[in-house]
């Protein structure tokens, strides 16, 4: 049964574990991503079948005394393997035990953790390619590109300064529509800081593109019914997963999230996020704890998923 995070947050009770799960949740990629698990009949399994969808069922009219001409909605049969997000730490149980002045620092430590496993998996969201590291599950950008579908180029579309987007703004939004053309429309678009920053100038001049504030008072920035969503930086690092090139360049990232579309997969039973903390009744000095996390993705139909490429952001 498809799971959020939301929901698998409702059934831990350890305060520590619900917090680091906040921090899963405050990704909004996945605070509304639906996981769903790879059961099989002969117990669990860390590959995941499915069918896509590459041909839509149609219909026709029909006179009377005559039959309709048989037409099936085809699929093709697709398996991801799930891949092992994460990371481990280590303190010595001196400093746990004696040095809380100003934080506990097995809770901080935990939270960080968690927050670099999120970066990774917003990275592996849209560059991971597993036929470059068997670590790695295809993302959006590897999912697209397989198939040579809505993938937009917007030609070197120049917005790299107040003057450009104010004259070639509506530009951007037609090269926009040109990606959601044949789909199912998008519930996220992903993109890096200079385009975000783009998109919130945008807003303040063009009706579609409007904001609104989350429960914890959020900025939220909308195209449509479509959440525009900074998808921050690799783990570790100052480096953006969606990269401005050197000439100025960069692209946009379009999903549609749901278990037709876009969603995750991770083990059956799996709690999603699990936490292993260190027991400091160990005879031992330096102890470990760790984040773990056991997902994918997949993109069940063709037009989920989409991309508008080459937008220049930066000037020379």
């Amino acid at each position: 049964m498809p799971v959020t995070l939301a929901q698998a947050k409702e059934l831990s009770q350890d305060k520590l574990t619900n917090e680091i799960i906040d921090d899963f949740i405050a990704s909004p990629v996945l605070a509304t991503l639906p996981f769903d698990d790879t059961a099989k009949s002969n117990g669990v399994s860390l590959t995941y079948v499915y069918n896509r969808v590459t041909t839509q069922s149609d219909a026709a009219p029909r006179a009377l005394n005559t039959e309709y001409v048989p037409q099936q909605a085809a699929t093709n049969q697709e398996t991801t393997n799930l891949k092992i997000m994460g990371g481990s730490w280590q303190i010595d149980r001196v400093l746990a035990r004696d040095e809380r002045q100003v934080i506990d620092l097995v809770t901080f430590q935990s939270r960080e953790k968690a927050k670099a496993a999120v970066a990774l998996f917003h990275d592996l969201f849209i560059n991971g390619s597993k036929s470059t590291d068997v670590l790695q599950f295809d993302g959006l950008k590897a999912i697209a590109e397989s198939r040579s579908a809505h993938i937009v180029d917007a030609e070197s579309l120049d917005l790299s300064d107040a003057s450009k987007i104010k004259a070639n703004g509506q530009q951007l939004l037609y090269a926009l529509r040109q990606a959601f053309k044949g789909t199912e429309g998008f519930t996220h678009m992903g993109m890096n800081s200079d385009m975000f920053a783009i998109f919130q100038t945008i807003a303040d001049t063009i009706p579609n593109v409007s904001y609104t504030r989350d429960e914890l008072g959020h900025v939220v920035y909308w195209y449509g019914a479509t959440r525009i969503v900074g998808m921050g930086y690799k783990p570790g690092t100052a480096d953006e997963i969606i990269e401005t090139s050197a000439t100025g360049l960069t692209d946009i990232y379009l999903w549609r999230e749901g278990m037709d579309g876009v969603h995750g997969v991770s083990p059956d039973g799996s709690p999603l996020v699990e936490i292993h903390l260190p027991n400091f009744n160990e005879a031992k000095a330096v102890h470990t704890g760790d984040v773990e996390f056991v997902a994918a993705i997949v993109a069940k139909k063709l037009n989920s998923v989409a991309i508008v490429k080459n937008i220049k952001v930066v000037g020379e």
